[in-house]
């Protein structure tokens, strides 16, 4: 599932792994995100 922002797209898994696409200023290319209730925490 494809996940829209304004400046970026993530991918996420089925299993709740997602992946930055298109990355902002000051985000590192190929970092993860863990989706918790909270939100994505980076791990």
């Amino acid at each position: 599932m494809w996940l829209e922002f304004s400046t970026f797209k993530v991918f996420a898994s089925k299993r709740g792994r997602i992946s930055i696409v298109n990355r902002p200023p000051g985000v590192l290319l190929g970092r993860r995100w863990d989706v918790e209730p909270g939100g994505l925490h980076v791990g």
